[in-house]
């Protein structure tokens, strides 16, 4: 131009509208992989081994309960978080993770910046070198796994309680079919596993010796959540076996049922006992009724009363009782002050002495 005091502005205009766009894509997904992150517990680190340069996301300084503003420590340092123990696992696993290029995974126990003890599970990836031949550094993710690994504990605690029971314990979903039985389940009942259990009795139903009563526990359990009460059994060798079952429903977090979990105390032997006696008894109470004598049966009670419990039928027959009426009166009630004083002088003469008591006289 000829007059240099005028001059011309020529705009220059780009549309930049994808590039912004690109840009806010970038942001949000860097954000969600971090909230992602946060909310799996999982960080993502990088060791460059030419600088020794380790990198981290923010979510490894939540983890290790590291300030932020401390910045990312250098390799040596990051170990320290780990028992000598794990710091020595950590670094041989990294060698041989660079050794064959093989990825690799193992747990550690570090404590946090704070002094918080924890678990995590680490991965680690080798990285090509992109200037040369060889590997250039170390990717990696750690977990952590402290809450996976407290709850693993408690389920193992559980099981080695459920192993430990001398009873019979079972848990089935919801169409009966058996998940688990410990060890004194397969003893009892004769099936070695749960496989082995499915393949021959398919499901628990089958095992009753009464299908129908099977049928009602199932709904019982089903509408109130449990059932108490004695059932009779069947082993894989058909063997009746009678046991006390206490069934309860599993729920989920909604109260859902989810499956049944079933004791059973095998009562085998108080049956035979409870028989035993029942036979004893009804022989003691042939004799009792049958013998021509009349025998009063008293006992005598924690304040030191004496009280009428029964007495046999000889004795219905001398008194016009029977002996149901007589139960729990006292001597006084049936035979008046003189008479009941009487027989509870003669009783206590003969709980005193410890020996058997004859008297003759006139029956009251």
């Amino acid at each position: 131009f000829t007059d240099p005091e005028e001059s011309i502005l020529y705009p220059n205009a780009r549309d930049t509208t994808a590039r912004k766009q690109a840009e806010a894509q970038l942001r949000a997904t860097t954000q969600a992989l971090a909230q992602a992150q946060r909310l799996a517990r999982i960080g993502n680190w990088s060791l460059t081994l030419a600088t020794d340069t380790l990198t981290w996301s923010d979510e490894v300084f939540r983890i290790l309960e590291r300030d932020p503003a401390q910045g990312v420590p250098d390799w040596e340092t990051f170990l320290t978080y780990c028992p000598p123990v794990d710091q020595a696992k950590l670094r041989q696993t990294c060698e041989a993770a660079l050794a064959d290029g093989q990825r690799r995974s193992l747990e550690l126990h570090i404590t946090t910046a704070t002094g918080h003890s924890k678990q995590v599970e680490i991965y680690i990836e080798p990285v090509p070198n992109p200037a040369s031949e060889g590997w250039g550094g170390l990717f990696g993710t750690v977990m952590d796994i402290t809450r996976r690994k407290q709850t693993e504990a408690t389920l193992k605690l559980f099981q080695q309680a459920l192993e430990s029971s001398s009873d019979a314990i079972c848990i089935t979903d919801t169409d009966s079919v058996q998940t688990y039985q410990n060890q004194a389940f397969s003893d009892l009942f004769g099936f070695d596993s749960v496989e082995a259990f499915r393949q021959t009795a398919g499901s628990i139903t089958s095992v009753y010796a009464d299908s129908r009563m099977a049928e009602y526990i199932f709904k019982r359990v089903q509408t109130q959540g449990a059932y108490t009460g004695e059932v009779m059994m069947r082993s894989q060798q058909r063997r009746l076996i009678p046991a006390l079952l206490r069934a309860n429903a599993i729920r989920d977090g909604d109260g859902n049922i989810v499956g049944t979990i079933r004791t059973y105390t095998d009562i085998s032997d108080r049956k035979a006992a409870e028989a035993r006696l029942q036979i004893q008894e009804q022989f003691l109470r042939s004799i009792y009724d049958g013998v021509g004598a009349a025998i009063f049966v008293l006992n005598r009670q924690a304040d030191g009363e004496w009280v009428y419990t029964s007495h046999n039928r000889a004795a219905e027959e001398a008194t016009g009782f029977t002996s149901d009426s007589v139960a729990g009166k006292t001597p006084e009630q049936l035979f008046g002050a003189e008479g009941g004083k009487t027989i509870r002088d003669r009783c206590q003469q003969c709980v005193e002495t410890g020996t058997a008591l004859s008297v003759e006289g006139q029956l009251i």
